[in-house]
């Protein structure tokens, strides 16, 4: 079941990202990560939503078998993002895992709250990727 859950959202990232074409920006490319993290969990929501639930419940044994999958998502994040960093995507005052742990982290929950009776998965992506690349202030308060 663990498994699983991160099979499917690398997989998901993964195609999202590949199907850029060749040469795409590194905020493209995040941008594709982030919908294809959304897609995943929304659309295998059982293994993924599962995944995040037990993960930290179930004993040291399982976590151990499973630390190699979940090892191997975090890096496809943490390349991701350091080329964004690379490209000066990224703000420079946060470190990349951060950057991942918030972002990742955020991106889990939509399986629980996200209703699709308000409107299409692309319209909510696109929400989304806006919350991440823009926040949610519309113009920063002047530094005192």
């Amino acid at each position: 079941m663990l498994d699983a859950g991160i099979h499917a959202l690398s997989a998901a990232v993964r195609s999202h990202v590949d199907g850029l074409p060749a040469g795409s920006a590194a905020r493209a490319r995040l941008a594709a990560a982030v919908e294809g993290h959304l897609w995943g969990m929304l659309h295998h929501g059982d293994f993924t939503a599962a995944h995040i639930r037990i993960y930290r419940n179930v004993s040291d044994a399982a976590r151990a078998r499973h630390r190699p999958v979940r090892s191997a998502y975090t890096r496809l994040w943490d390349v991701l993002l350091a080329d964004c960093a690379a490209a000066g995507v990224l703000r420079r005052d946060i470190p990349v895992p951060m950057v991942r742990q918030f972002l990742v982290g955020a991106l889990n929950w939509p399986v629980d709250w996200y209703d699709t009776k308000r409107g299409s998965f692309e319209r909510f992506a696109a929400q989304i990727t806006a919350l991440v690349f823009d926040g949610i202030v519309v113009e920063p308060e002047p530094a005192p």
